[in-house]
């Protein structure tokens, strides 16, 4: 059996590995490796940086992709686009079952004729039937997506800021608006005031203490 799967990563790249079990002598010659005949597995690995890129390689699986770019996510719609190709043919007629996965990280909205495991839709392709392929799916976009957590956190440390500013300036205003001003100084000249009388007071007594112990000395 061959496990042929296309994965979607974040960044957008698009990644091809090619499983096969038990590999024939043609199907390493095939794929350009020296087969061992003790050899259970053999695994071929490439990188595309976009579906765009991948559709563009040699013997990559015929797919159309469509992408519509949001500013928070991307919809994607993937099919099949059967025609001759040469390492599905191949592998077609070298093996049993050739199961193709797509896998995408985002939220599958619908597939055709494929079975959803986790993040990523399984079909079985065989001589006798090749199944429709098809994938609408949501894919997050982080980057715009981060931007605006850190556009939210940035506006909420402005508007603390400024409540807090708006809160000191209230608490200056109110210490020493002018009514406070008045009553200060109001306070202080009645203060004053309070003082001088008690001074006027305290210079009666001892005037009067004075007249008292004059008189005390003329008898």
């Amino acid at each position: 059996m061959v496990d042929w799967q296309v994965i979607l990563h974040d960044d957008r790249k698009v990644k091809e590995k090619i499983i096969v079990n038990e590999p024939t002598r043609e199907i390493a010659e095939f794929f350009g490796i020296k087969n061992d005949l003790n050899q259970e597995k053999l695994v071929k690995e490439r990188t595309a940086a976009s579906f765009e890129e991948y559709a563009g390689l040699s013997r990559s699986f015929p797919l159309k992709v469509e992408i519509e770019n949001r500013f928070l996510w991307d919809r994607y719609f993937i099919e099949s686009n059967y025609k001759e190709n040469e390492t599905l043919d191949f592998l077609i007629n070298e093996s049993d079952i050739i199961k193709f996965s797509i896998k995408i990280p985002g939220v599958i909205k619908s597939t055709c004729d494929g079975i959803k495991q986790g993040d990523a839709v399984v079909w079985k392709i065989t001589d006798q039937k090749k199944p429709v392929i098809g994938v609408e799916a949501l894919v997050p976009n982080g980057f715009n997506i981060a931007l605006i957590i850190l556009g939210i956190g940035f506006m909420l440390a402005i508007f603390y800021l400024i409540n807090s500013i708006v809160k000191v300036n209230r608490i200056i205003e109110e210490e020493y608006s002018l009514d406070n001003i008045e009553s200060l100084s109001s306070d202080r000249n009645q203060k004053k005031q309070d003082e001088g009388m008690a001074n006027i007071y305290s210079l009666s007594d001892i005037n009067d203490e004075n007249i008292f112990q004059s008189e005390d000395k003329g008898d």
